[in-house]
């Protein structure tokens, strides 16, 4: 009993000092803001934070909780100190105000307005826990609420990761170009715009203009001089302004030519470059083409174009005769032609096409001989042998002749019709040609004589007496 008695005054004073020195909210900490606006921002470890919630009651629409609404909302502001951060809400001593008790919440991030990570849009008077995914480094936005207005003491515990602010990251350029044209117009941005707010200054300020929101990105409008300078790019947060720059160096210089390497190509194709067509070449200095960079000024591209020389094949003159046909590059060529150009795709050791140029002749003399007459008994008896319905087509450049044979010829024999007066085979030959090649045609036709025996006598009277 003793023992009971003596530990009594100690616990008693345990309990009265925790009242004496307990106070809400803890030195060090800001009083919560009535609208998110007015959120202050906690630098300080968020665990043990309390508070009471006022008597504004002015309701407003809860942001991600439908059908409900704020009444005397608290706010404020933390910095993610770790990317899980799970935060417990203990109401207690709710007043039941309007006829309701215990209290919403929720946390929100990218401002004013941003997203929910996590609400308590039902009403509770027994702890809850606000938690997800958080940057660390960036700001989030906490609401507390009582319902119709109740009023409630409360105590924020961090049950898991860190509201403890960390310094800003530094600046990580994700789009970066350093040396531009005068007059460009430049994007920039980083690969973690979240993490902090970002101040970015040129140095010096002759070198351009910055437009846009400071943050994770902006666009620099260059001046349209040559020069030289820094973009730089300040992190800070509301708990840490004293982060020192990270700058990149900037050069101002017009884009020099760009000369693209030499292509050649073959006769009667094209080819593409900085845009333009070429189907022939541009000589040995190329062609200049003015074009626009990505970043928004000129750029020269000279462009060199060579043309393979043309392979022709001159084949000359080419006589054959029929049936006797041509071949080039796997087409037949069957009848005469003194101005073939033909074109083999491909053919040359280049890979271009190459040119056949032929004078082509192919003899073909066609004999034909009409039907002969009979040639009559008398001396003077004679007929015409007619071979004018024969072909006696010559190439350009060549030459015919043409000659019957036989027995009883009259006259001439080097032309289409001859003289003959005795019976018997005549043979008509034509002979066509071009340069040291002939091609002959021959046809033979018989004469036959008017063989008739005289009419036997005919007896007339008593032949037996």
């Amino acid at each position: 009993m003793k023992k009971l008695y003596l530990y009594l005054p100690i616990i008693a004073f345990s309990l009265i000092a925790r009242n004496v020195f307990a106070q809400c909210p803890p030195p060090g900490f800001p009083g919560t803001g009535d609208t998110c606006p007015q959120a202050p921002v906690l630098c300080v470890d968020m665990n043990g934070y309390c508070d009471q919630l006022g008597t504004n009651n002015v309701p407003a629409e809860f942001p991600s909780c439908p059908g409900n609404s704020l009444n005397n909302d608290e706010w404020f502001a933390f910095i993610a100190g770790t990317p899980a951060i799970t935060l417990q809400v203990v109401p207690s001593n709710c007043q039941g105000t309007n006829g309701q008790f215990g209290m919403q919440g929720a946390v929100y991030e990218g401002g004013c307005g941003g997203d929910a990570i996590d609400t308590q849009c039902s009403c509770t008077d027994s702890p809850y826990t606000l938690g997800g995914a958080f940057i660390p480094g960036q700001v989030y936005y906490v609401v507390f609420d009582g319902c119709a207005g109740d009023i409630c003491d409360f105590q924020v515990n961090v049950i898991e990761g860190s509201t403890v602010p960390v310094p800003p990251e530094a600046p990580i350029f994700d789009v970066a170009p350093q040396v531009v044209c005068p007059g460009a117009i430049v994007d920039y941005s980083l690969a973690n715009p979240n993490a902090a707010t970002f101040d970015w200054v040129l140095l010096p300020a002759s070198l351009g203009t910055i437009s846009g929101t400071p943050g994770g990105a902006v666009t620099v409008q260059y001046n349209n001089q040559p020069g030289s300078g820094q973009l730089c790019v300040t992190p800070s947060n509301p708990c840490d302004m004293d982060e020192p720059p990270v700058c990149i160096p900037i050069t101002l210089q017009p884009i020099p030519p760009t000369n693209v390497p030499p292509v050649t190509i073959c006769p009667g194709e094209a080819t593409i470059c900085a845009g333009n067509t070429y189907s022939s070449g541009t000589g040995p200095a190329g062609d200049p083409v003015t074009l626009q960079s990505y970043l928004g000024c000129d750029s020269v591209v000279v462009c060199f174009i060579n043309e393979y020389p043309t392979s022709t094949l001159d084949l000359g003159q080419v006589t054959l005769c029929a049936p006797d046909f041509l071949t080039i590059c796997g087409q037949n060529y069957q009848s005469s032609d003194p101005f073939i150009n033909h074109t083999c795709e491909n053919a040359n050791y280049l890979g271009c096409d190459s040119f056949v140029l032929v004078d082509l002749a192919i003899l073909n003399p066609q004999v034909l001989i009409d039907e002969p007459p009979v040639i009559g008994c008398g001396p003077t008896a004679e007929v015409n042998l007619n071979a004018s319905g024969s072909d006696f087509s010559q190439a350009p450049g060549g030459s015919i002749s043409m000659l019957w044979t036989g027995p009883g010829i009259l006259g001439a024999a080097n032309g289409p019709i001859v003289t003959v007066n005795e019976a018997g085979v005549y043979c008509f030959t034509i002979t066509t040609i071009r340069g040291n090649v002939s091609c002959i045609d021959q046809d033979c036709v018989t004469v036959t004589d008017n063989i008739q025996f005289p009419q036997q006598p005919q007896f007339s009277g008593n032949q037996s007496p």
